[in-house]
């Protein structure tokens, strides 16, 4: 993982274990726990995924890294409770 790339994740799960924590009621402590364990993972240096893996971090408003047409399906598990009604 490049250096530019895991800063973006640190960035990204601090600000989301931020916003847990300030949640009503101090937000899910499970979710707070599993962010800043796989957090500190991270700083320790022990989260090195195998080499043929990579990790996109897509933020809302961002273009995906796919060109258009290139999947014929896409399945989304896990997916649903992350959505804010509107």
């Amino acid at each position: 993982m490049s250096n530019k790339r895991k800063a973006e994740i640190i960035k990204l799960l601090t600000s989301t274990i931020e916003s847990e924590k300030n949640k009503s009621g101090g937000g899910n402590q499970k979710t707070i726990a599993d962010l800043t364990k796989k957090l500190q993972m991270i700083l320790d240096g022990k989260n090195k995924m195998p080499d043929n893996v990579t990790l996109d971090v897509v933020q809302k408003g961002e273009k995906l890294p796919f060109q258009d047409e290139s999947f014929d399906c896409i399945t989304m598990l896990g997916v649903l409770e992350h959505i804010n009604d509107q």
